[in-house]
């Protein structure tokens, strides 16, 4: 036999939570879907098994252990959630620093020193500018250029 579309509303009109219209339209339906009513049926049934059932009593000592320990899970939850945005927030803070690192190494890469026709055209006296082992280098590839001519 094929299921009823409508067969998940069976356990809300068992429970009494379906809503007052759609109850009517409901018990309607059933008269007409034999799946239905046997579900029906079934719930009912498994209701009043479960309702002929001895209830367990649970002695105040246990009750109290119980409260203990759910107050103690709550405590382990609020915890773990703590470690987890703190272990969160420590990956995020070591990315935005190695960003900001890497950052500035490349504009220190990308600022360098102007070369001679910029000076002047700045109106910058050249060898204020220029940094000393620029400098330096500076005179050794000049001297090495002026020792390969004489050869």
């Amino acid at each position: 036999m094929k299921p009823c579309d409508r067969m998940p509303e069976v356990s809300l009109y068992h429970d009494d939570e379906m809503p007052g219209d759609g109850r009517a339209a409901f018990e309607a339906h059933l008269a007409s879907c034999p799946a239905c009513a046997r579900e029906l049926e079934a719930l009912r049934a498994l209701s009043r098994r479960l309702g002929a059932l001895e209830r367990p009593q649970v002695s105040p000592a246990l009750l109290e252990r119980f409260h203990r320990a759910t107050g103690a899970v709550r405590e382990g939850v609020v915890l773990r959630t703590a470690e987890w945005l703190a272990a969160a927030a420590a990956a995020i803070l070591v990315a935005a620093c190695a960003w900001l690192w890497q950052t500035d190494a490349r504009a220190a890469a990308q600022t360098a020193i102007p070369d001679a026709w910029e000076l002047t055209a700045m109106g910058i006296r050249q060898d204020a500018a220029v940094s000393e082992s620029h400098q330096l280098a500076q005179w050794m590839v000049a001297g090495l250029t002026v020792e390969d001519s004489n050869d």
